[in-house]
C-alpha cells in the first residue's frame, strides 16, 4: 500500500449490536482526500458491507504515478520486474459481500479529469461488478461497466465509451509536445488475467476504436505554450484489437482538404514502440507510401518515393507528417 494511504483520520457517529454496526455522519481523511457518507456492517451470515461514500477530489496519479514512457524509466522497470512480481492470493475477497455507491467530484488519472463520477458497486462470492451512474469527461457523458473476479490473482473485464468529448481540453491537461483538438469519440473493451505485479499491459486483450472530427494539430513548447499555426484536418480514426498488450489496426484514415491517408500497423504498449504503414494521396501528386516507426515518444518517418518526387513533396509533407505522427502517437499517449 502506498505510504500516504497508511494513515486514516476518522470522525463518525456509530451504533450497533452483536450482529451489526452502523456508521453515520461518516467523515474520514485519507492522505489529502476527504471522504464522507454512511457505512454499514452486518455479520449475521457473512460479513456484509453497505456504503454510500463521496469525495471532492480523488487523484490516482498521486499513488500510481504518470507513465512518461522515458527509456531509462522503462529499462529500470524491466530490471525490477522479476524481483517485484510476487504472486497474489486474493481469495480473502470472497469472504464478504459489498454493495454501494461511490462518488468523486473530480477524478484524476493520467492527468485527465472526469467530473462528478458516480459508480454503483456490488460484490458477492469474490465477483465484483460496477457501472457508471454519471460522470462528465471534457463535456461528454462517461459510460463504463465492468467486473472483477478475485481468486489467486484477479480476472477483469471493462468496457468504456465516451462520445464527442473536447479533445483540445483533454490534450491540454495531458500535456506533451503535441496539442490535438477536435471532437473525439473513444470506445474500448479490454480484459486480462493478472496473478502478480508488472504483468500489464502484456496480458491485456480486447478491442478499441477512436475517431476525431474537425481536428487540428499544433506543436507545444516545453513550457506548455503553443507555437506556430494549427494544421487542420476533417476527420481521423481507427479501430482494431489488442492482443497481449499489442494494439493492431488495418483501417486507419486521415482526411483533409487536399489529402487522404489510409493504412495500419501496430503499437506495442509493452515497450511504447510502433510500426505503421500508410498510403498517402495528396492533391496534384502521385500516390506514395510512408512508414511511421520506432519509439512512440520519438518516431521516425520513411517515405517510399523517387528522388524527384521526394524533392517535390519534401517541404509540403513536413506539416502533414507532424499531423499524422501526432494523431497516431498523441491519441494512444492520451490514454495509455
Amino acid at each position: 500500500m502506498p505510504q500516504p494511504l497508511r494513515r486514516i483520520e476518522l470522525d463518525t457517529a456509530f451504533k450497533g449490536d452483536a450482529t451489526s454496526l452502523s456508521l453515520s455522519e461518516f467523515h474520514a481523511k485519507v492522505d489529502q482526500n476527504d471522504v464522507s457518507g454512511t457505512v454499514g456492517l452486518d455479520w449475521r451470515k457473512e460479513l456484509a458491507l453497505r456504503f454510500k461514500l463521496a469525495t471532492p477530489h480523488l487523484d490516482l496519479d498521486r499513488y500510481l504515478g504518470d507513465k512518461t514512457g522515458g527509456t531509462e524509466q522503462a529499462e529500470g522497470a524491466k530490471a525490477k520486474k522479476t524481483a517485484e512480481s510476487k504472486p497474489w492470493d486474493l481469495r480473502f475477497m470472497r469472504a464478504f459481500s459489498a454493495e454501494g455507491e461511490v462518488q468523486a467530484g473530480q477524478f484524476t488519472l493520467w492527468k485527465l479529469h472526469t467530473q462528478d463520477l458516480r459508480l454503483k458497486v456490488r460484490m458477492e462470492n469474490g465477483n465484483l461488478r460496477y457501472e457508471s451512474l454519471g460522470g462528465k469527461f471534457y463535456g461528454s457523458a462517461v459510460a463504463a461497466h465492468g467486473e472483477m473476479h478475485f481468486n489467486k490473482g484477479v480476472n477483469f473485464a471493462n468496457a468504456l465509451t465516451i462520445d464527442s468529448f473536447d479533445l483540445a481540453a483533454a490534450s491540454r491537461d495531458r500535456g506533451g509536445k503535441a496539442a490535438l483538438g477536435g471532437r473525439a469519440t473513444i470506445s474500448a473493451e479490454v480484459d486480462a488475467e493478472v496473478t502478480g505485479s508488472n504483468q500489464l499491459p502484456a496480458r491485456l486483450n480486447g478491442k478499441w476504436r477512436f475517431s476525431v472530427l474537425n481536428g487540428y494539430y499544433q506543436s507545444r513548447e516545453k513550457d506548455g505554450q503553443l507555437k506556430g499555426k494549427p494544421t487542420r484536418f476533417d476527420a481521423a480514426g481507427s479501430s482494431g484489437v489488442i492482443t497481449h498488450g499489442m494494439a493492431k489496426s488495418g483501417d486507419f484514415y486521415l482526411k483533409g482538404s487536399d489529402l487522404t491517408v489510409t493504412g495500419g500497423g501496430w503499437i506495442d504498449l509493452n515497450n511504447d514502440t510502433l510500426d505503421c504503414n500508410f498510403t498517402v494521396n495528396m492533391k496534384n501528386l502521385p500516390e506514395f507510401p510512408m512508414r511511421l516507426y520506432g519509439s512512440l515518444d520519438n518516431s521516425k518517418t520513411s517515405i517510399g518515393a523517387g528522388k524527384l518526387l521526394l524533392n517535390t513533396i519534401g517541404g509540403i509533407t513536413q506539416g502533414f507528417v507532424d499531423v499524422l505522427g501526432n494523431v497516431v502517437e498523441g491519441t494512444w499517449k492520451l490514454f495509455r
